[in-house]
């Protein structure tokens, strides 16, 4: 199994960004911090998915992006997760998390596919709180399905993400030369870039309520 399918190195990478911005942009170590604990459950989840995916596709054809979920790899791993969460989180982070942990896996199970089915195109009302804890969780098993997911030619631009149909999240700047932005959908955006401006939404009880100026790398 290769570092692309479970996705080591590219969570690597997040993971020495994140210290090298805690080091250099003191007053976001704390968010910086909380980060780099949910991308090594990311990495550890995503070799998990793709250790379970190689001994599937021998018998299954693969899914498409917006299949329905495959629980039996997923729901396991949701309380540790919550935990994760609930003791590095901002307080009311922290707390969403505790709640959810105390509700019956039906539950856990209704808020993750009604998330995965409904994310980046009908999820204007619902509170960043209640996003979160599925969209952190789930990203590992988009960000697989993605790389597995054959991609038809673009002859025109589309404004909603091809693979899953979501709206943009943000704009990634490209490198220089590489002709300007790309947009990536809200259901495999990259958490690490823009979540520390999500996350200042999440933290009004005095954490990271100092407002200042943002660092071009988390736009």
């Amino acid at each position: 199994m290769t570092t692309i399918q479970t996705g080591g190195t590219e969570y690597d990478a997040r993971i020495r960004r994140a210290e090298r911005l805690s080091s250099e942009h003191t007053f976001a170590a704390e968010f910086l911090d909380f980060y780099k604990h949910v991308a090594a459950f990311q990495k550890t989840l995503r070799a998990n998915i793709a250790a379970a995916s190689g001994a599937k596709s021998r018998s299954a054809p693969a899914a498409e992006l917006r299949d329905p979920l495959d629980l039996t790899v997923l729901l396991p791993h949701f309380r540790g997760f919550l935990s994760l969460i609930e003791q590095h989180a901002p307080p009311a982070l922290g707390k969403s998390a505790h709640q959810m942990s105390l509700l019956p896996s039906d539950s856990w199970v209704a808020s993750l596919e009604a998330y995965w089915e409904h994310a980046g195109k009908y999820d204007q009302q619902v509170g960043a709180l209640a996003q979160f804890l599925a969209r952190a969780f789930l990203q590992p098993y988009a960000e697989s399905r993605a790389a597995q997911t054959p991609r038809a030619p673009q002859v025109v631009t589309v404004r909603v993400c091809p693979l899953c149909g979501s709206r943009p999240l943000m704009g990634v700047l490209r490198v220089e030369g590489d002709s300007g932005k790309r947009l990536r959908s809200g259901a495999i955006a990259a958490y690490s870039r823009g979540s520390l401006r999500h996350l200042q939404v999440l933290s009004q009880d005095g954490r990271f309520n100092k407002r200042r100026p943002r660092h071009p790398a988390s736009r």
